[in-house]
């Protein structure tokens, strides 16, 4: 058997804790990085027919909100020149 200075030991399981420490890290930033990257994926899936029903929502009043100004726009046009303004 080999003797063990107490100095040894130490160094010994400074040296052993640091590798698992850097072993446990690197999957740590793995699995942090796997789990973060599915929640997010569930929460845009999640989100994806919310924004869709009010960017429609948005776009329709909008469309809505510029025919109706083009057709204000073009009412003098009709009463002075007496027939419906061209739409091509």
């Amino acid at each position: 058997m080999v003797a063990i200075r107490p100095d040894d030991v130490f160094a010994i399981e400074e040296e052993l804790l640091h590798r698992v420490l850097q072993r446990v890290d690197l999957r740590l930033e793995e699995a942090l990085t796997d789990v973060v990257s599915e929640a997010v994926q569930q929460q845009l899936d999640a989100m994806i027919p919310v924004i869709r029903a009010r960017l429609e929502g948005r776009l329709r009043r909008l469309i809505g909100e510029a025919l109706a100004q083009e057709l204000d726009a073009a009412e003098p046009r009709v009463f002075a020149g007496g027939s419906a303004p061209s739409l091509g």
